[in-house]
């Protein structure tokens, strides 16, 4: 399973599902214009008084006939535009097939994965017809119903793409799991210049945590000395800002310095392609939203129930799902937040159904991100 492949599929299938939205917005929204229009001209084709003279009788069938001819090229202007994103849909499904086919080749699964990845299948063809249903109903009416279909079909189209790309991350980390960086010696020594707004930050061998029992414990299950992340933030009154979540920093998630540690390496991932000028705002945007959200703690330790739960209870458990983290209540954690960040712009960088089952160790793994270097 090429990493390289994975990412060409993710990568159209973003630009694909992006044009759909964007499109079915512009063309939703002349539509509903049209519809308008055509509602106008219907009731103002009605005569309000019953014409009494021959000339008023032809000056009425004149009218009636432009009103017609007008109909019918709004008619047509609207067939025109459901077409064109009836024909964007069917690309999106196409591309939709292709790696539903790849993802049914791939036979190095267990049974019981196999059978998650079909019932996933299955669920995303549902989703499909929704929008199907949407596009067809939509397109035919008026300007409010519209845009609260256009809601709707965003968010079944984000949740096609992040179930996809679950599922290509979880085929590829059966393959090709790491626990570890191999060897520092083949990677790039960084500084603090280098690094760029959306950077992952992994602390490897983080000396501060080594202190830490809950840590510890947590390590034992991981099987990792890669423990925690953060993302970089960028630069303020030559200060290098990054944002985490740490139950050592007054247990919230917050944005400070960029501390480079005694023993400590910082590995950096970032992804193939650099964030727009207008992606890094938005990046900011929602780190600051995140500040000041509560850590958990018991959500670490749903992690490690839950990775020990999955080894004991490959096929079933009988009490809860193992694909969840068995804590449900508030509050966040490290890689649960940096999860959620890239999630926002659209991006999966994820092996896990749940946010909050994902650990550092699994964005190590994840195909869309690059180690860039490490700084030490």
């Amino acid at each position: 399973m090429n990493k390289k492949v994975l990412r060409t599929y993710t990568k159209n299938l973003r630009k694909i599902s992006r044009e759909l939205r964007e499109k079915f917005e512009e063309y939703g929204k002349i539509i509903s214009s049209y519809h308008t229009q055509k509602l106008d001209i219907q009731t103002n084709s009605q005569p309000k008084t019953i014409a009494k003279t021959t000339a008023l009788l032809l000056i009425h069938d004149q009218r009636y006939i432009d009103n017609k001819n007008k109909l019918i090229i709004l008619e047509n202007e609207i067939n025109k535009l459901k077409l064109k994103i009836e024909l964007i849909f069917q690309k999106y499904k196409t591309n939709y097939i292709d790696i539903k086919e790849y993802i049914q080749n791939f036979s190095n699964l267990s049974r019981v994965e196999k059978n998650n990845q079909r019932l996933s299948l299955i669920h995303l063809n549902k989703q499909f017809n929704k929008i199907n249903r949407i596009i067809l109903v939509s397109t035919n009416a008026e300007l409010n119903e519209f845009l609260e279909s256009k809601k709707k079909l965003e968010e079944i189209i984000l949740n096609i793409d992040n179930v996809i790309s679950t599922i290509l991350h979880s085929n590829y980390s059966d393959l090709h799991y790491k626990y570890q960086v191999e060897d520092y010696s083949k990677i790039k020594k960084l500084s603090e210049r280098d690094l760029k707004t959306g950077d992952i930050i992994l602390n490897d061998d983080y000396e501060t945590y080594k202190k830490s029992i809950a840590l510890r414990q947590i390590k034992y299950f991981i099987k990792s000395t890669i423990l925690h992340v953060a993302i970089y933030y960028g630069t303020e009154n030559k200060r290098h800002l990054i944002y985490e979540a740490s139950g050592r920093n007054r247990k919230v998630s917050y944005l400070g310095d960029f501390k480079k540690e005694k023993g400590t390496k910082n590995l950096v991932l970032r992804l193939p392609h650099s964030f727009t000028d207008k992606e890094k705002k938005i990046i900011k945007e929602i780190i600051e939203n995140h500040v000041n959200k509560p850590f958990s703690i018991i959500k670490l330790y749903g992690i490690a129930l839950n990775y020990t739960l999955l080894k004991l209870y490959k096929t079933w458990f009988p009490f809860i799902t193992t694909g969840k983290n068995i804590y449900f209540g508030e509050g966040i954690f490290c890689s649960q937040t940096i999860g959620e960040i890239y999630q926002k712009l659209g991006i999966n960088i994820s092996n896990k159904e749940d946010l909050g089952m994902l650990s550092p160790i699994d964005i190590f793994n994840s195909f869309e991100l690059d180690i860039i270097g490490y700084i030490e």
